[in-house]
C-alpha cells in the first residue's frame, strides 16, 4: 500500500506534535517511516504504527541536531587546512605572509597588533551581518536546524579574537609568534565564510525541496 499525500501530512503534523519542529530533520524520519511502513506485509494502523515509533523519532532528532552542529565543525576544520593543502591558496598565504612581515617591519609593535584586530574586527562584523541577514528567512531560521547549527559556525572563530587583545605586545613582537597566530586566525575567518557559503547554497536547494514534499 502506498501511502498519500494526506497521511504524509499526518505523520508531519504528529512529528510536530511530539516535539520535532525541525523541516530538515521531520523529512529524515518521513522518509524512514514512510519506507518502514510500506515495506510491511500486513499494513498496521498508521497511527498505532507511529506511536511504537515515538521514542525512537525523539532519539533520532536528538542525534541528528548533534550530528548538524559537528558536522558543520568538521568542514570548517577541513576548509581551514585545505588552505595548507591546495598549491593556489598555499601560494596566497605565503604572499600574506610576506607582506605581514614587511608591514610588522615598517610600523611599531602596537601599531601592528591593532592592524590585525581591525582586519579580524572588519571579519567578526560582516559574519555578524551574516547572521542576521543571512538571506534564509526569519521563518526558515525556526524551521531548519541545519540552518540555526551553520549560522552558529560563526562562534568558533570569533572565540580567538577575544584572546587576541589579551595577547602581550612583547609577544607581538616576536615575528615567529605574531605572524603565524594572526595569519592562522585570519584564515580561520576566511574558512568559516567559505564554508557558510557553500552549505548555505546547498542546504537553501534541500530545504526548498522538502517544503515542496512536505
Amino acid at each position: 500500500m502506498k501511502l498519500v499525500k494526506q497521511d504524509i501530512d499526518n505523520i508531519d503534523n504528529w512529528l510536530k506534535k511530539i516535539g520535532i519542529k525541525y523541516i530538515d530533520i521531520r523529512y529524515e524520519l518521513i522518509d524512514h517511516l514512510v519506507t518502514e511502513y510500506q515495506q510491511i506485509e500486513n499494513y498496521p494502523d498508521l497511527k498505532g504504527f507511529l506511536i511504537e515509533r515515538k521514542s525512537w523519532c525523539r532519539k533520532v532528532a536528538k542525534e541528528k541536531e548533534k550530528a548538524a552542529h559537528f558536522g558543520n565543525m568538521k568542514a570548517l576544520f577541513r576548509k581551514f587546512f585545505w588552505f595548507f593543502t591546495s598549491f593556489k591558496s598555499l601560494v596566497i598565504i605565503i604572499l600574506s605572509a610576506l607582506v605581514l612581515f614587511a608591514f610588522e617591519a615598517l610600523v611599531t609593535d602596537t601599531l601592528f597588533k591593532h592592524s590585525v584586530f581591525s582586519v579580524l574586527f572588519v571579519l567578526t562584523f560582516y559574519e555578524l551581518y551574516l547572521t542576521i541577514y543571512s538571506g534564509f528567512g526569519n521563518d526558515l531560521k525556526k524551521k531548519s536546524v541545519s540552518v540555526m547549527f551553520l549560522l552558529n559556525i560563526f562562534m568558533a572563530p570569533q572565540m580567538p579574537v577575544y584572546f587576541f587583545g589579551q595577547i602581550p605586545n612583547s609577544w607581538m613582537a616576536n615575528p615567529y609568534f605574531s605572524l603565524p597566530f594572526s595569519l592562522s586566525l585570519i584564515l580561520l575567518h576566511c574558512a568559516a565564510l567559505l564554508v557558510f557559503y557553500e552549505k548555505r547554497r546547498t542546504l537553501l536547494k534541500e530545504l526548498k525541496l522538502l517544503k515542496e514534499l512536505i
